[in-house]
């Protein structure tokens, strides 16, 4: 996505964490591993994914929490 910067924090079997920047701003988002089986890739979470199977969360505890959730 244009002028947002990705740091993947952690990647597991299950599920992604990855600090997101933009503007001197900075969220986290998690979600769930879910494999494209027609590119053999695995798939970023459109806009409508989130609160579905994708979160966005402004500070980091609640996004490793939600990250540990995904990974039990």
């Amino acid at each position: 996505m244009k002028g947002y910067s990705f740091a993947m924090i952690g990647m597991t079997e299950k599920a992604f964490i990855y600090e997101v920047s933009a503007n001197g701003k900075k969220h986290h988002e998690v979600f769930k591993k879910k494999i494209n089986k027609r590119f053999a890739c695995v798939s970023y979470p459109q806009s409508k994914s989130f609160g579905i199977w994708a979160w966005t969360f402004t500070k980091i505890e609640p996004a490793i929490k939600k990250y540990n959730e995904l990974n039990k």
